[in-house]
């Protein structure tokens, strides 16, 4: 009777915590994309092919990059986590820390639908890689230089 109540605890709060989601962490109700775009230092635009616009992007430590998706397909930016700088944080749309947790709850975390966008502040320098999970199998990758 235990091992039933421990995996029913564990499957409700599991549960929970999926669907206390939504689309991602970072764009609230109130924002609109040029807001987004007036606050950001650098922009990458999710295409129509599926594709991010640009593919590698240059910064400087400290920046901040919005990624926003105008196109019908939802999408997501999710680092891939063994091509992070050493001591740079994990970024995935949806806030997971760990990229198996954002491929897991994808869609129902990190999603990015139409119109909106996703945000991340990048401190570390080094080359950062991320993907979009519906569309990686498509070559929808891009990568952060910072310098």
């Amino acid at each position: 009777m235990k091992r039933r109540a421990v995996i029913a605890t564990v499957g409700v709060t599991f549960s929970a915590g999926c669907v206390g989601g939504g689309s991602n962490a970072d764009m609230g109700a109130d924002d609109d994309l040029e807001g987004v775009r007036a606050n950001a230092d650098a922009v990458v635009e999710m295409t129509d092919e599926p594709r991010f616009d640009p593919m590698v992007l240059e910064i400087a430590p400290g920046s901040t990059v919005a990624w926003i998706n105008e196109t019908p397909r939802t999408q997501s930016v999710t680092a891939y986590e063994r091509e992070l700088p050493e001591g740079a944080d994990y970024f995935a749309s949806g806030g997971s820390g760990r990229e198996s947790v954002a491929s897991i709850l994808y869609p129902i975390r990190g999603a990015i639908r139409t119109d909106e966008a996703f945000r991340h502040t990048f401190e570390t320098p080094g080359e950062y890689g991320y993907y979009s999970i519906p569309s990686e199998h498509l070559g929808m990758d891009g990568e952060v230089v910072v310098e």
